[in-house]
């Protein structure tokens, strides 16, 4: 049953996860008041995903972020999904229109945005690294961009499927990612070493660019070994910042306050 006529003061907008964070609250209020918006954003942490979105429904929230572990659990409670998310197979972003649920991602959006940010904007070759949800993601941004994308990872079963399903170039073991001789590098995994784990950027000879999606720390050791080898980086904070940027404008319909968000977000994660 869908809650239309309920409405709250202030508007509300929010998240669900396994595991909260307190990162999107301080991002989303803090461009509320820039631009004195009468919202208010929650963080919801549970293990019971159903019984979270029967509150946003009850409540009527604007929209809301999905976090891990339910990008994938939440599409079969959506009335409506965007493109990207057909094709990806996860969501993060449900936005409420008249009590009709559509679920968007927006984390390829926020990839390609600090990728374009570091001057990767000619679509060469690129390796994403992990076959996870925001490997999904990410590999669906750079195809939709015109890059030439190469998985690889430990999970052969998950990186295959994933290259068959989004008509990738090709699939790889980690100890093969050298071989393909991409410009850019993505680390798609939880894991940022400095090299070898599981990222080799010292044998990466091609590797111009690399995109972190780890953001804590700030800057991983990863990110600060691929610098030392003259790559331009694009740090896990600064996808992370722009896919919220996205989200902020699909619940309010206003520009986002990049400024605000970015120093709120840097200040949060020092």
């Amino acid at each position: 049953m869908h809650v239309t006529s309920l409405k709250t003061y202030p508007v509300l907008c929010g998240s669900v996860a396994g595991k909260a964070s307190k990162l999107g609250v301080a991002l989303h209020d803090a461009a509320y008041r820039e631009l004195n918006l009468d919202f208010k954003y929650v963080a919801i942490e549970t293990d019971d995903l159903r019984q979270a979105l029967n509150g946003f429904r009850s409540l009527n929230f604007r929209g809301f972020g999905i976090s891990m572990p339910y990008k994938i659990a939440i599409i079969e409670y959506l009335d409506e999904l965007s493109e990207d998310v057909r094709s990806i197979g996860a969501c993060n972003t449900v936005v409420n229109n008249s009590g009709k649920w559509k679920g968007h991602n927006t984390d390829w959006q926020g990839a390609i945005a600090a990728i374009n940010e570091i001057g990767a904007k000619k679509p060469e070759k690129a390796l994403i690294v992990g076959s996870g949800g925001v490997a999904r993601a990410i590999a669906y941004g750079l195809r939709k961009s015109g890059w030439k994308v190469w998985v690889a990872g430990r999970n052969s079963a998950t990186v295959g499927a994933l290259v068959r399903e989004l008509g990738l170039e090709g699939a790889l073991s980690i100890s093969e990612q050298a071989e393909v001789g991409a410009q850019l590098i993505v680390n798609a995994t939880p894991i940022a070493e400095s090299h070898g784990a599981p990222i080799m950027i010292e044998k990466l000879r091609d590797a111009r660019y690399l995109l972190d999606v780890v953001f804590i720390p700030k800057e991983t050791k990863l990110a600060a070994f691929a610098r030392q080898q003259g790559l331009a980086v694009a740090p896990g904070w600064r996808m992370l910042l722009h896919q919220a940027l996205y989200q902020f404008e699909l619940y309010t319909g206003k520009n986002a306050p990049h400024q605000t968000m970015a120093s709120v977000l840097e200040k949060a994660l020092s």
